[in-house]
């Protein structure tokens, strides 16, 4: 039983990481093609800016949380571990309608590329327009604590 399961796991393994470098080869080859007038694709982290640690990574314990830097920020377990702050509640019941928490507190996006994402869901993916006071406190919060310029 042990023998199996071990040979399945590595089978596993194996065609991810094949799977994996076949995108990027795929990936090397559009980057020569890329054309600079094209809208850029909103769920890269930062186009044209190269990936960090902190970038999206699933892949890491914890989505990359475990990853991030203690802020000595309290963090709250009823609102997705969030950073205990000003637009927390706000953040996480608007965001999480749609995502986890997780997938926008591992983002590490400019203080511009939180602007430009939150436009792009209105405009193409159907999310509701909460205002402009709700996308001010909304975005503050997500640049004070998720921005790559802080």
């Amino acid at each position: 039983m042990k023998r199996s399961y071990s040979s399945f796991i590595l089978t596993c393994v194996f065609a991810i990481g094949v799977a994996a470098l076949a995108r990027s080869d795929n990936a090397l080859a559009e980057s020569a093609t890329l054309n600079p007038m094209k809208t850029p694709n909103p769920m890269m982290p930062n186009p044209g800016m190269p990936m960090s640690p902190m970038s999206v990574a699933p892949m890491q314990p914890l989505g990359g949380l475990a990853g991030q830097p203690e802020t000595g920020v309290a963090r709250d377990p009823e609102h997705g571990n969030l950073p205990i702050s000003a637009g927390m509640e706000e953040t996480y019941y608007s965001c999480t309608a749609c995502h986890s928490a997780q997938t926008f507190a591992q983002m590490r996006l400019t203080d511009e590329r939180w602007e430009y994402l939150w436009d792009w869901m209105i405009k193409e993916q159907g999310m509701a327009d909460y205002g402009e006071e709700a996308r001010t406190v909304i975005l503050g919060y997500l640049k004070e604590h998720f921005s790559s310029e802080r």
